[in-house]
């Protein structure tokens, strides 16, 4: 028999257990244990862990910005993804030119000049099975 560790429905009395199709919700612990009219084996355990490209959750702030000259500002990106995703922030120069400027959820500029102008795009990535998977927030 089949049981999730840290839910309480009925266990599930097959050989194998499986999924289809498979959700996020399905990771964590699973105890096997095989019964008869003899008794009860040892449990074994299994821990399942469902891989998923990344989503963004959100950006921070959601819209347009105006900061003034030499202060300081924080732009934040929260994505979720297994492995957890990486973090790239680009801003889009008013030339077309793309500039990274931080490999983190999280872009501080301390101290925002004019060349800190322009739109800036959040992008979360992870690799599943040596496939790169890569999501793009909207501008911010």
């Amino acid at each position: 028999m089949w049981s999730k560790m840290g839910e309480n429905s009925s266990p599930q009395y097959k050989e194998m257990l499986q999924f289809s199709p498979v959700t996020r919700q399905q990771a964590g612990t699973y105890i096997c244990q095989a019964e008869n009219s003899v008794g009860r084996s040892d449990e074994e355990w299994a821990d399942v862990e469902i891989l998923f490209a990344p989503t963004i959750l959100s950006t921070d702030p959601g819209e347009e910005e105006s900061v003034m000259v030499h202060n300081k500002t924080v732009l934040t990106c929260t994505a979720e993804g297994n492995p957890e995703p990486e973090y790239e922030w680009l801003q889009q120069l008013s030339s077309g030119q793309v500039r990274k400027r931080s490999y983190t959820a999280d872009l501080v500029i301390e101290d925002v000049g004019y060349e800190d102008q322009g739109e800036y795009t959040c992008m979360a990535s992870n690799s599943i099975g040596g496939e790169r998977r890569q999501v793009q927030s909207e501008v911010v």
